[in-house]
């Protein structure tokens, strides 16, 4: 994912200056019929649908879990294009 930014930095002759770079975050859309909870990065992240879910720039693993139709994984890619939509049916 590439993300370009500026910033000034005072930096002494000789010395070395840490920076901090604060990234924007993107966003997912998420959703699965029937209803599943959502794991973004092994985290939980909630159950379906999901709208506006704030992301970090760069890849990312989706599983959506259903207790009777088991689960599926996907990798995704958040970018500052725009949102990341993700549906799923679990039946299939």
């Amino acid at each position: 994912v590439a993300y370009r930014g500026a910033q000034v930095v005072d930096a002494a002759a000789g010395r070395t200056t840490a920076v901090r770079v604060d990234l924007p975050m993107g966003s997912a859309n998420l959703n699965a019929v029937p209803w599943a909870e959502v794991y973004v990065d092994d985290q939980k992240v909630g159950e379906t649908p999901i709208a506006s879910l704030s992301l970090a720039l760069g890849p990312h693993r989706v599983v959506f879990r259903n207790p009777r139709l088991g689960e599926q994984q996907f990798d995704i890619t958040v970018t500052l294009a725009s949102p990341v939509r993700l549906s799923v049916d679990l039946r299939k």
